[in-house]
């Protein structure tokens, strides 16, 4: 349809603020192939500009209404003109310009008809909140130098998120199938690669004024969108968006893992992935289990990780996973990634921790039973990464396993740097205060803390505790971490003494520690003088430290040697920094001497190894 024979009658007396003209000539644009020309726009723009929103509602003023109404044909107009902006680039100019006077009316009449009690009935709410959500989410869309001015107008980020959350606390106006609601603007200025601004997040966050509500709001949303009959992935990929960013927050973060967020992402990834693949819904469930997976990934690494990781295991994190494999072909190269990386590292981290690899062997059962693994393609990167996953869990079972047949021993030993007596009968009694030290009798606990380490320790644990960035570690989870070191410094024990005689052949091995990182897999192994690997940040936990002063005893008696390693672990949001001797074979061995042989001829000394 031509709006040009229009143009002549509709025009004039829409400029003069006739509604029913506007109204006309929006159905007559909203139905038309051709652009309207720049005179009509600038009826729309002239009428933003040059009049004022009302201030107040007052239900029996009709010079009000007639406003309100003016207000939203104009902004609609703008919304279907926007959809010519490709062909005639000087109409995208026109609105561009027009920002500070959409802004004007959008901020009025969104705080009156929407935020505010709703004085002309659920159908004018409703209209409002159509018109304003469907011309934001087109100008923010496509026009990246406008969605930047817009995030930077005063007020804007805060009505954007109370509309948010106004639509999560009293349901959606446009009903649960509705698309292009308040998330699908929101979700444009908290993507990662369109975040060009890092403070629209906290915008976010401050304007709801309390981090739970702000929680319950965003699992709301995906609850609604759950909540349909199939269920609207185009929605979720929305919601699923907003969470993957509010969960960078530690306090928003915080919030939504204390109200059942773990268990709600499961069964939003299990609904996604348990229907057969269709290519009508597989471009939004694949977004929705991308940024669902980089949502666990930042819970993983909150302050309470293990236990979040636990709990997604037990809500059959790993079967899911594996069902995801239909859907990785059509997402880049880097989300398959980050999809793939929940079992070679996100998971693969946390095998340090006891709870985490029981959680892991009853997942195996329902993989087993369910076939799953014999389902992925053969020369898929999903397949090897849950074959590496699968042979380290193997390995950090058959430890779990060891230890608990000989649960009557215990590795611990005591903390005075002047006794280190074991803790064969588990006798040993604990810190109350940091709760990590342990001492076999009253007399070691005084002598560590006058002479020894313990009070800085015990300070800087307590200080960590308060800011909630620390859980007590109990005797087995730090039993089974000593264990798994221990196999882990045996089995390398030839390439370690290698690194040390090639790197440090002047210093004698007492002063040498060996440095194992297990906040990465596979596991880096460094070697270096004690000194070199000492320090904690603020955000790190030192426990069960050794004076390596003291360990020159151990050196040259009996048929094994005494070796001190540095270990670091993943523990949430922050790490543990502890040092475990391990006995070893002698310098001077048969064994020793011909196995370093053999790996002097395999590999040329480095200062650092990498542990598969």
């Amino acid at each position: 349809m031509d709006t040009s024979r229009f143009s002549e009658t509709l025009v004039p007396l829409a400029s003069t603020g006739c509604l029913q003209s506007l109204i006309k000539l929006n159905g007559i644009i909203s139905d038309s192939d051709h652009p309207p020309s720049a005179d009509v726009v600038s009826v729309f723009t002239n009428h933003l500009e040059y009049r004022d929103p009302p201030e107040s509602l007052h239900p029996t003023d009709n010079m009000i209404h007639y406003q309100i109404n003016l207000g939203l044909q104009s902004l609609s107009g703008l919304y279907w003109c926007w959809k010519f902006k490709r062909t005639e680039p000087h109409l995208r100019t026109l609105i561009c310009d027009a920002w500070p006077s959409i802004w004007k009316w959008t901020n009025s009449i969104a705080r009156l008809c929407i935020l505010q009690t709703d004085a002309y009935g659920v159908g004018t709410r409703n209209l409002t909140f159509q018109c304003i959500t469907d011309l934001l989410v087109v100008l923010a869309c496509e026009e990246e130098q406008l969605r930047i001015r817009m995030a930077s107008t005063s007020g804007f980020m805060e009505l954007l998120t109370n509309l948010w959350l106004d639509e999560a606390e009293v349901h959606n106006p446009r009903g649960p199938d509705a698309f292009l609601t308040s998330a699908a603007v929101l979700s444009l200025f908290l993507l990662p690669q369109t975040n060009n601004r890092p403070g629209w997040v906290e915008c976010v966050i401050n304007a709801s004024g309390d981090d739970k509500r702000i929680a319950t709001a965003c699992l709301n949303h995906i609850r609604h969108a759950l909540g349909t009959t199939p269920p609207h992935f185009e929605n979720l990929v929305l919601h699923s968006t907003v969470l993957s960013q509010l969960m960078e927050s530690r306090k928003t973060g915080a919030a939504l893992l204390h109200q059942d967020c773990i268990s709600l992402v499961m069964k939003t990834l299990a609904s996604a992935t348990s229907n057969p693949y269709s290519p009508s819904t597989a471009s939004s469930i694949r977004d929705v289990i991308f940024y669902l997976c980089i949502a666990l990934k930042r819970a993983f690494l909150s302050t309470e990780g293990v236990e979040w990781v636990c709990q997604a295991l037990n809500k059959q994190l790993l079967p899911t996973l594996l069902r995801v494999e239909p859907w990785l072909p059509g997402l880049p190269a880097s989300s398959q990634g980050a999809v793939v990386e929940m079992l070679t590292k996100s998971l693969a981290v946390y095998m340090m921790h006891r709870p985490v690899v029981i959680a892991v062997e009853r997942s195996f059962q329902i993989v087993d039973r369910l076939h799953l693994g014999q389902l992925l393609t053969p020369s898929g990167e999903l397949l090897k990464a849950w074959k590496i996953f699968r042979e380290l869990a193997k390995e950090r079972l058959l430890v779990r396993d060891q230890l608990d047949q000989r649960h009557n021993e215990s590795s611990r030993t005591c903390s005075s740097t002047k006794c280190r007596k074991q803790d064969g009968k588990r006798v040993f009694k604990r810190c109350k205060l940091c709760l990590q030290a342990h001492y076999c009798s009253k007399e070691c606990q005084i002598e560590d803390w006058k002479n020894g380490d313990h009070r800085t320790r015990c300070e800087a644990a307590q200080e960590l505790r308060r800011k909630g960035l620390l859980d007590p570690i109990s005797r087995r989870e730090m039993d089974y971490i000593s264990t798994v070191t221990t196999s882990d410094l045996r089995m390398n024990a030839f390439r370690i003494r290698h690194l040390m005689a090639t790197l440090y052949s002047g210093d004698p091995l007492s002063s040498l520690v060996a440095h194992l990182d297990y906040t990465t897999y596979p596991v880096t192994i460094t070697v270096g003088p004690a000194a070199s690997l000492e320090g904690t940040s603020e955000d790190t936990l030192s426990c069960s430290v050794f004076d390596r002063e003291e360990t020159h005893r151990w050196y040259g008696h009996g048929a094994e040697s005494f070796l001190l390693a540095r270990i670091r672990i993943l523990q949430g949001q922050y790490t543990i920094v502890a040092s475990i001797g391990c006995e070893w074979p002698r310098e001077d061995s048969v064994e020793m001497q011909l196995s370093e042989m053999f790996e002097m001829l395999l590999a040329p000394p480095t200062s650092e190894s990498q542990v598969e």
